[in-house]
């Protein structure tokens, strides 16, 4: 029992030293300093929005949706490697104390993660409620409950073999979660309880025996493998990780963009990185998430000058994030043996990073105009701002990859 309780605390530490290293970097990156900066900016036209939303809009609904997504989707953090598979698979019936501390410090900081959630959505929530509203403490309390029931559920429902199943287990536990937080936001305690009774004790003979089943490993192993490469995912953008593995997806449209390309040797560089940024599961994931999630920042943001704000914010992150592109292909040898000129290289790669901030900006200003007075003359603000963005990064791109080796 000692070993298997040391074994814990050794893959914890051996993480969380590896990751004190890298975050070292970040720091002295100045990226603290441009989150503080974003902080405060969002803070200031965010206590502006919530003063333009009347008192009468139902904001119980957006923080029930938020509060129980996070409550809802959060997974127990193993440090399981693949090795385990063949030496702790025999030992699964001592590994109990080993999956407890997991359990412990994946609820813990999963508990911080929704608690500072909420610590955002508040000043929505007292707006609504400024009279009558309920205490923090009975809302920490509802929402550390909730966390705890769903991890414990999703940490029994990784012994599921389909995966289909275990989504709809999950998105189950979502309404579930959202239903409770409503009415508990709403302070309807009567119906809160029978609903209680109903969703979360109904379940509970299915979960126990789903207790009984063997631990489904290769899953575990998976998750554990894509929480790492997430970390390793946003430490590459300030500096290389070895560690780091590529995740390939099938993109089956990205043909259809690639035979645009003229058939000659200046395309060369152009088609590959087209390929690696479509197929990589990080890049085109990432840049779709960030330009959804930006989108509905500005629909909620009333304000040019806080709108500009996002669109430059969220232009900069992906350009952060695609100046990585030319990583995937570091140790791939193949790649000189191209008959094309190293020269080309670069230009293909700011090429690809600016084209995709353009489609951003486009994207994004339009948007912005939605319920705009004077569409054009908004469209044209928003279109010169990001566009200027795009030419000084640019600029700033050309020269870091003049100075880079591709080799």
């Amino acid at each position: 029992m000692k070993d298997i309780q040391h074994l814990w605390k050794k893959r914890s530490g051996l993480f969380w030293r590896e990751a004190a290293g890298y975050l070292r970097y970040v720091f002295n990156s100045g990226f603290l300093v441009f989150l503080m900066f974003t902080f405060i900016a969002g803070g200031y036209y965010y206590s502006r929005m919530i003063n333009d939303i009347p008192k009468s809009f139902q904001s119980e609904w957006i923080i029930s949706a938020i509060l129980s997504f996070f409550v809802t989707f959060g997974s127990v953090r193993t440090f399981l490697k693949q090795a385990d598979y063949v030496f702790l698979l025999p030992l699964e019936w001592k590994m109990a104390p080993y999956f407890r501390s997991s359990f412990l410090y994946s609820y813990v900081f999963r508990a911080f993660i929704v608690l500072f959630s909420f610590g955002l959505l508040q000043p929505l929530y007292q707006h609504r409620f400024s009279e009558g509203g309920l205490q923090t403490g009975y809302i920490f309390g509802m929402l550390l409950t909730l966390t705890f029931i769903n991890l414990m559920a999703s940490w029994l429902e990784q012994r599921i073999h389909d995966r289909t199943e275990r989504v709809i287990y999950g998105w189950i536990r979502y309404v579930a979660s959202f239903i409770v937080m409503f009415l508990f936001l709403r302070q309807d305690f009567d119906l809160i309880f029978f609903i209680m009774l109903g969703i979360f004790l109904v379940p509970i003979p299915y979960y126990i025996r789903l207790r009984k089943r063997n631990l489904h490993w290769e899953h575990l192993l998976h998750v554990e493998n894509n929480k790492q490469s997430r970390f390793y995912t946003v430490m590459n953008w300030f500096i290389d990780v070895p560690r780091l593995q590529n995740r390939i997806k099938e993109r089956r449209w990205v043909p259809a963009v690639t035979r645009w390309l003229p058939f000659q040797q200046q395309s060369t560089y152009y088609y590959l990185y087209i390929k690696t940024m479509s197929r990589s599961n990080e890049l085109l994931d990432m840049v779709i998430r960030l330009t959804v999630i930006s989108s509905l920042l500005l629909l909620l943001i009333s304000h040019e000058i806080g709108q500009l704000i996002v669109i430059v914010i969220t232009l900069l992150l992906s350009g952060v994030q695609l100046s990585t592109l030319p990583k995937h292909h570091l140790y791939t040898a193949w790649l000189q043996l191209y008959p094309a000129s190293q020269i080309i290289r670069p230009k293909a790669l700011v090429g690809i990073i600016i084209g995709t901030m353009l489609i951003q900006s486009i994207i994004l200003s339009v948007i912005a105009t939605i319920g705009s007075q004077s569409i054009l003359m908004t469209l044209g603000l928003f279109l010169s701002g990001s566009l200027l963005f795009s030419f000084l990064f640019r600029i700033f791109l050309k020269q870091k990859m003049t100075k880079q080796q591709f080799v």
